[in-house]
């Protein structure tokens, strides 16, 4: 009977192990999206760093299903790492709160940090009984677990080849009055449809003396697909006033900032917004549909998406020659919040 617990609990470990790392890898692009947001790495290192910790949470998973060193190797580098896991997870908590996902098991079961810490200490508890219960080895054979840390490493590495990030330090940054705080609009401040309008179809106005053009982060984004007739749009995001979207099709939250942009005036001025998408080509009209607006849009590769938000999409950006003059999250965002910052600017 003994025995048989034994199995089980090196079972469980083993397939725990091997479902983080899996899990991680779909898409490997959030958990390194994770680690830079969260100050562990930055784009570089974070695609190198990330595929070697899930080979080797794959590899210490498959070491758990068999009997070999588990006292001398396996369980103690286990309990290291989720020691290391813990204090990054109790630091977290106290400098950022319990929210957000973790990334312990990718974007396939979301954890917060409290759910996270739960978990690995319950195996953290498991681990110390099989270490009390696991026999002692007088034959070490170092070299097949090498061996097969060695052939798990590369076969992630090939399943998921390292693709380099363009981050916004490619691009000439934002040097002129940038301003991420968040304005609040009172009820007494909000606007009629009248006055929104009045807002929206001013795009003309002179700039160039207050906001001297500059290169923004999203200077090498020039060409959008108008939906209603695909058609390529040619556009110059560094020059006048734009708002742009950064947006993915998976998000329900993205849907919904969409839905009020596509809200009385701004539906028929669209032109003005333009939407940066992560995600595939044929989920782009059931997005518009779901969202009731459409909007000049461009698909963009998870390794030019990722760097343009800060922590999760949706993000807004208010841009005046370049200059980013409102910056906007989930969170943060409103359309009165907008019209606001579009209003002092003008």
């Amino acid at each position: 009977m003994k025995n048989i617990l034994i199995i089980t609990l090196q079972i469980i470990i083993g397939a725990m192990f091997i479902f983080s790392g899996v899990s991680k890898l779909f898409p490997i692009e959030y958990f390194e999206f994770l680690l830079v947001t969260q100050g562990i790495l930055d784009w570089n290192l974070a695609p190198y760093f990330s595929r070697s910790l899930i080979a080797f949470e794959i590899f210490l998973g498959l070491a758990f299903l068999q009997k070999k060193m588990l006292r001398e190797i396996f369980i103690p580098v286990s309990l290291l790492i989720l020691l290391v896991f813990n204090l990054h997870l109790i630091f977290t908590l106290f400098t950022t709160g319990n929210t957000g996902s973790c990334g312990c098991f990718g974007q396939l079961i979301p954890m917060t940090q409290t759910e996270a810490l739960i978990k690995n200490i319950l195996t953290m508890a498991i681990l110390i009984f099989l270490f009390t219960v696991a026999k002692k080895e007088t034959d070490k054979k170092y070299l097949l677990p090498l061996l097969l840390l060695l052939v798990v490493i590369g076969l992630t590495f090939i399943l998921k080849p390292v693709k380099e990030y363009k981050t916004a330090s490619e691009s000439l940054p934002n040097v002129h009055n940038i301003e991420t705080d968040v304005d609040t609009l009172s009820k007494q401040e909000e606007k009629s449809k009248a006055d929104t309008a009045k807002i929206i179809v001013d795009p003309n106005k002179e700039f160039q003396k207050k906001y001297p053009p500059v290169n923004s982060i999203f200077s090498d984004f020039k060409e959008f697909i108008n939906p209603k007739n695909s058609e390529i749009k040619k556009v110059n995001l560094n020059r006048g006033e734009k708002l742009i979207a950064i947006l993915s099709l998976d998000c329900d939250h993205c849907i919904e900032v969409t839905k009020k942009f596509g809200i009385s005036n701004w539906k028929e001025k669209n032109q003005q917004l333009f939407i940066l998408f992560l995600g595939e080509e044929n989920q782009v009209e059931l997005f518009f549909q779901q969202a009731g607006a459409k909007f000049p849009y461009k698909i963009l590769d998870a390794q030019t998406f990722f760097p343009l938000i800060q922590t999760s999409p949706p993000r807004v950006v208010y841009l005046v020659n370049g200059n980013i003059l409102g910056d906007w999250d989930g969170e943060t965002f409103s359309i009165e919040t907008v019209l606001k910052k579009l209003e002092s600017v003008r």
